[in-house]
């Protein structure tokens, strides 16, 4: 095996409900796992992959809420997006206008559209970093 490399089947932290850390030669952190994602048919109201997400509600157009099956010990992680749209119309494919108002056991994501109005993507995607 070349150095720097690791194989291996499972990668487990000594303290629980924690990630794995990433650190270059110098012992900077680098990066993390992601915590929770989901990818979400807002078309069908139905979850076509996820991790530490048991569930999503769509309260309304744009408007959806998901709950993670293992909670947060706080409310401070990001949730970068991303959403298409497959009939052809608003572009096809990018980056969501999308604010998360977060907290330990769930994410309410409010999508809008260039216009402000609230606005339903085919899929919707999302990843929460800690």
């Amino acid at each position: 095996m070349p150095y720097g490399s690791i194989l291996a089947d499972t990668v487990q932290t000594s303290t629980a409900a924690t990630a794995p850390v990433f650190r270059d030669g110098n012992s900077t952190e680098i990066g993390r796992l992601a915590k929770s994602w989901v990818d979400y048919s807002t078309s069908s109201s139905t979850v076509r992959g996820s991790f530490n997400v048991s569930s999503v509600t769509k309260n309304s157009t744009g408007q959806m809420t998901a709950y993670f099956t293992t909670a947060f010990s706080d409310s401070y992680y990001s949730c970068p997006s991303g959403w298409n749209r497959t009939d052809g119309t608003s572009g096809g494919y990018g980056m969501a206008t999308l604010t998360c108002q977060r907290n330990a056991t769930n994410v309410y994501i409010l999508h809008l559209f260039y216009n402000g109005t609230y606005y339903d993507a085919d899929y919707l995607s999302f990843s929460i970093v800690k």
